[in-house]
């Protein structure tokens, strides 16, 4: 028996296939060829039958392997053939970092602008499409004709975060403002300044609902001039 190979193997990182043939018996052998490997591993059966003198095994180096390993092949009334097959390190695959898992909170409701703070808790029914306006985190929202208006989203968390809790990280907020988390009151900026806060989220099964009001006094433009992201605390 005689081995077909390619000199070399990565250790642990690819496979390559090892031709095992006779080279007198072109007819088959009716009792296969058995493989012996030392040092390695093979993806495939350990005794192959040879079909027209030939049989094809597919073999492996352990991951972090190195030196030589061999693929040995015997069968009755025939000389066995033996493969020394060289083990090279293998470059580290290129990766990048892993995305970020946080939930973004893109897309709001704004209440319509008034000029006297109105009830968070307030409630919108499901038909509502012209009430409330949608709006997106990052773009100021327009307070012409007052200076309070609500702002809410409602998402379902990861169920890491509804199991143990999370934190939302406003990135920016334009205006005094209050958060509310499901009703309650969870934090709170006095600043008109456009800065960042960052309130705890309690741990809950199931969809949440935050609810921003924003007191913009003059300003013509307000509220959430950033993104707001949910995520595990650190």
């Amino acid at each position: 028996l005689v081995a077909d190979i390619k000199p070399a193997l990565h250790e642990g990182t690819n496979v390559i296939a090892v031709s095992i043939f006779n080279e007198t018996h072109l007819g088959g052998l009716s009792g296969g060829a058995s493989l012996a490997i030392l040092g390695g591993k093979s993806s495939g059966v350990w005794k192959r039958s040879l079909f027209n003198g030939l049989a094809q095994v597919i073999v492996q180096s352990e991951r972090e392997g190195s030196g030589t390993f061999r693929l040995r092949a015997t069968a009755p009334g025939l000389k066995s053939g033996e493969a020394p097959i060289q083990i090279t390190a293998a470059a580290t695959p290129p990766s990048v970092e892993n995305p970020s898992s946080d939930l973004v909170l893109t897309h709001w409701m704004q209440s319509p602008v008034s000029k006297q703070a109105p009830d968070p808790n307030i409630t919108v029914a499901e038909n509502d499409m012209n009430t409330w306006t949608s709006v997106q985190a990052g773009t100021p929202q327009d307070f012409s004709g007052g200076s309070w208006a609500l702002l809410r989203c409602r998402f379902t968390p990861s169920r890491d975060i509804q199991s143990n809790g999370g934190q939302i990280l406003f990135k920016e907020i334009t205006g005094s403002a209050e958060v509310f988390v499901d009703g309650v009151k969870a934090g709170a900026k006095q600043s008109s300044d456009p800065v960042p806060l960052q309130i705890q989220l309690p741990p809950k099964e199931g969809t949440r609902t935050v609810t921003i009001r924003v007191h913009a006094a003059d300003l013509q433009k307000a509220g959430l001039t950033g993104s707001v992201s949910v995520g595990a605390i650190p």
